[in-house]
């Protein structure tokens, strides 16, 4: 087990499909590796969640959450 601390980052989105595979490639590049990556989509109504589940079967550091209706 690292002795290095565990950093939690949280990415708020919203029908960002044509951004975020960038944004999420810039984040996993880091030399830190010992990151969890949440990604929380205000209820998408793009590709947001295929792009970001095709992230989360490459990489287990990446995690999804939907909210279920816009709350914006």
């Amino acid at each position: 087990m690292s002795s290095n601390p565990v950093i939690s980052l949280v990415m708020p989105t919203f029908n960002r499909a044509g951004m975020i595979g960038r944004s999420l490639d810039h984040l996993l590049r880091q030399t830190y590796r010992e990151i969890t990556l949440t990604v929380c989509d205000n209820a998408s109504t793009d590709n947001t969640r295929e792009i970001v589940e095709s992230y989360m079967k490459k990489d287990s550091r990446v995690r999804y959450h939907c909210h279920e209706r816009n709350t914006g």
